[in-house]
């Protein structure tokens, strides 16, 4: 599963299993992503992985995800509102 469609197929299926609440099955595929697809995208897709630690209030593995997110885009802003909300609950 190296094409394009099959990452995209895998994006579809994880975004719809976050909406349903399927936080550990959409995080297996989004891993599934970033093993394949090193150059593109790995910021948003790790940062949809922190979202699924977040809504199951794993905030520590959130947060490391989003850590590594802004080493690759510092300036990703969903990612600043997360951590900021993350330190506002803890």
């Amino acid at each position: 599963m190296k094409n394009k469609k099959d990452i995209d197929t895998l994006i579809g299926i994880a975004d719809d299993q976050i909406k349903q609440g399927k936080y550990s099955e959409a995080r297996a595929n989004l891993i599934k992503i970033l093993a394949i697809d090193t150059n593109n995208a790995s910021d948003h897709y790790m940062y949809m992985v922190g979202q699924t630690y977040f809504y199951e209030n794993k905030f520590d593995d959130a947060i490391r995800c989003f850590k590594h997110v802004l080493t690759l885009s510092p300036s990703y802003y969903r990612v600043h509102n997360f951590l900021g909300i993350i330190a506002h609950k803890k």
